[in-house]
């Protein structure tokens, strides 16, 4: 154990807690006395203090008790008090014995503190001298338990025992206690059989032993006050550790929860936060629905994660502790939900074996947030009122940490609004840009291609007879009729559509796909289709026309034929109707991939690249999205609609 090392303020404490007269030396110079030994020799202090050991001892003893235990290189003896006598103020000498011990200074010489009691009050005073020895330990003890510790060592070193005693219904120790004096068990004319000394903190400490006396009365009343003073010591200074391990971990939490504004992050992290900084088995963060005046799931502690989302407590609900709690805003604690009748029935309570909770309203700026729900389930706990307070102080902190956090949620849903609003539109203005154009192009383009188109018969008739005359007319008519389709699907992408939407039978409409596209050569359709197909509310001409689109984009993938499949199932978790369509072509390269669904985006010979463009826009329209998956051994495009019951 590393040495203490005392500095003269502490030397002076010491001295001056003690009960009996009582000196402290360095060298040969007193540097304290106490009120008691000043009373009882009649010296002034400053005719002591600071001053030569020799100017108060008796002149019999002066050699004899410098040579012994004053000088610094005298070794101090605790086999047996020294015998002498003191000199009082007005000459008178007084029989004495002399306790002495050792306590180390930073530098030589080491400091002694002297008990000096009279020859009649000072019976065998073992015990004391050890107690005296205890005064220097304890003042380097850091807990209640080393405390203790280093004195049942003093007692034993005297040769005695001592129990702290914990059961305070024994009726001499309740004696000792109201006394506030050590009571002594047995006979206190003859040996007794132990003493109960009571300390200011109600412990009562059992002291027994053989060579136990009446006389150690005095000592026993020092080791009171000694070690009550200690104990005391040791609590304030916990308490200021707590205090700052409390601000510690308030300061870790708002560290914490203000690294970010995502409310789900923040409440996982709160909640996994709460479990280790307040030691409790689990933690339930739920969120008050102003609305439907309920608290929802919102986030748990690692362990429970799992059932967070179907929590739903009514706040009328009269079995439940959170929601008591957030009708009365204020924490509720549980020790032992066997105990109580109300905890018994709560559905947590039941669902997940809890054994103590505790529930904490989360107001931020007066408003009801939710509810912090902490959990035991090692058995029944006795909460505190210091853990209580920094639980409330820890909930505070999460109040104003959801709250901001719900603030941004709220501002950001907002921002994602008005970015939608405004690419809707000028997805709109760019639409009737291009609707204004595409009916341009249909007015003065497909008259002319209808002359054109129309004259290639004429030109037909009189040519009659040559082959290189009719292939080139053949191949004027061709691109004429590629003229009018590209024309024709500018103004199904640009035109303003009104649905019809009607129930309809989605393996009817596949049928009517697989019907339109024809026969392809070497390709061979291959259609799934679930039996459990709801009808499905569309417009059934459009949705005809994006599956095509997407059909003959698979069939013209494989020129060397290859299998077409169509599948229409239900996701039943995600409340959707999946159609895919995929091919064995040989895919789509990734650099093309992003921009498939682009407007005039395409990497073929010919078309005007909106085929995609207008699937897209026509399964948007219907509330649904479309994706891709491509590969070198073909690709799937999936149709995602929503059904009406979900």
């Amino acid at each position: 154990m590393t040495r203490h090392v005392f500095d003269d303020d502490d030397i002076r404490g010491i001295v001056d807690s003690l009960e009996h007269p009582a000196m402290a030396t360095r060298g040969a110079f007193v540097v304290a006395v106490n009120d008691v030994w000043l009373d009882e020799r009649g010296f002034k202090r400053e005719a002591i203090e600071g001053k030569p050991i020799d100017t108060f001892l008796a002149t019999e003893e002066r050699e004899r008790l410098m040579q012994r235990t004053l000088l610094p290189d005298a070794e101090v003896s605790f086999e047996a008090p020294l015998r002498t006598i003191a000199r009082m103020a007005d000459g008178r000498i007084l029989p004495v014995r002399v306790y002495t011990s050792r306590f180390h200074a930073k530098e030589p010489p080491d400091y002694r503190v002297t008990l000096v009691l009279a020859e009649s009050a000072a019976g065998d005073l073992s015990l004391g001298r050890e107690l005296l020895a205890l005064s220097a330990d304890l003042i380097g003890a850091s807990s209640q338990e080393q405390i203790r510790e280093r004195t049942r060592a003093a007692f034993v070193r005297a040769g005695f025992r001592t129990e702290f005693v914990a059961d305070t219904s024994d009726p001499d120790v309740q004696r000792a206690i109201a006394s506030k004096k050590p009571a002594f068990i047995g006979a206190r004319s003859a040996a007794p059989e132990a003493v109960l000394v009571p300390l200011s903190n109600n412990e009562v400490v059992r002291v027994s032993g053989s060579g136990l006396t009446a006389q150690d009365s005095y000592a026993l009343g020092f080791f009171a006050k000694l070690v009550s003073t200690a104990l005391l010591d040791v609590q304030a200074s916990e308490a200021a550790r707590r205090k700052l391990s409390d601000t510690q971990l308030l300061l870790q939490l708002a560290r914490t929860t203000s690294e970010t504004l995502d409310l789900g992050v923040v409440m996982n992290v709160t909640a996994d936060s709460l479990v280790q900084l307040l030691d409790v088995s689990s933690c339930f963060i739920l969120l008050h629905d102003e609305q439907a005046n309920v608290l929802r799931g919102g986030a748990s502690s690692i362990a429970r994660r799992e059932h967070v989302n179907d929590i739903e407590i009514s706040l009328t609900d009269e079995t439940s502790i959170a929601a008591a709690a957030a009708r009365e805003r204020k924490p509720i604690v549980i020790p032992d939900t066997a105990a109580d009748p109300r905890a018994r029935r709560a559905p947590l309570v039941q669902r997940f074996g809890e054994t103590a909770l505790a529930a904490f309203p989360i107001v931020s700026r007066g408003r009801l947030e939710g509810v912090v729900l902490l959990d035991e389930t090692r058995g029944p706990r006795a909460f505190t009122a210091e853990w209580v307070e920094i639980a409330t102080a820890m909930v505070a902190q999460v109040g104003l940490s959801i709250a901001n956090a719900r603030l941004y949620e709220s501002l950001r849903k907002s921002y994602d609004e008005v970015a939608a609003t405004r690419a809707e539109m000028v997805k709109r203005e760019r639409l009737a840009g291009l609707g204004e154009l595409a009916a341009i192009v249909a007015h003065e383009v497909r008259n002319p291609l209808g002359v054109i188109y129309n004259a290639t018969h004429s030109l037909k008739r009189l040519i009659h007879g040559s082959a290189d005359g009719t292939t080139l007319v053949n191949i004027v008519r061709e691109e004429c009729e590629r003229l009018n389709q590209i024309v024709g699907d500018l103004l199904d992408f640009a035109r303003p559509r009104q649905l019809s939407m009607q129930p309809e039978d989605v393996t009817r409409v596949l049928g009517e796909v697989v019907e339109a596209i024809g026969t392809a050569p070497n390709v061979r359709f291959e259609v799934m289709i679930d039996d459990d197909l709801p009808m499905l509310v569309i417009d059934r001409r459009l949705m005809r026309q994006a599956l095509i689109n997407v059909a003959l984009n698979g069939v013209q993938s494989m020129p060397r034929g290859g299998a077409l499949r169509l599948r229409a199932s239900i996701e039943r978790e995600a409340g959707e109707l999946v159609m895919e369509i995929a091919d064995e072509g040989s895919g789509i390269p990734d650099a093309d991939l992003p921009r498939i669904f682009e407007p005039f985006y395409t990497t073929k010979a010919t078309g005007a690249g909106l085929g995609l463009a207008v699937v897209k826009r026509i399964i948007e329209d219907h509330g649904g999205k479309v994706f891709v998956q491509s590969s070198n051994a073909g690709t799937t495009f999936s149709l995602r609609l929503k059904l009406a019951s979900s």
